[in-house]
């Protein structure tokens, strides 16, 4: 089991071309803790998630999750540009 589990439903945050990066409350599985906007993740136009793992979404957690959906989102969305 992982140690974060996302407790609320996922929220847009920024748009970059078609990909939008989303935020959603985590809970600390040792300590108890609820952090807001403490897991991000970045979906396409279809809002299927851009990073995949077994059991779904990956989220990025921690402090520096924000900037790494926001760097993964803009990675793809100039990708995407590039391959028209």
């Amino acid at each position: 089991m992982s140690r974060y589990r996302v407790i609320s439903s996922w929220d847009d945050e920024t748009r970059f071309g078609s990909f939008v990066t989303q935020s959603a409350m985590i809970k600390d599985a040792v300590s108890g803790h609820t952090y807001v906007e403490g897991a991000f993740r970045v979906v396409n136009a279809q809002g299927k998630p851009a990073k995949i793992g077994k059991g779904g979404t990956v989220p990025f957690y921690g402090e520096s999750a924000w900037s790494d959906a926001e760097r993964l989102a803009q990675d793809l969305a100039l990708a995407e540009a590039y391959a028209r």
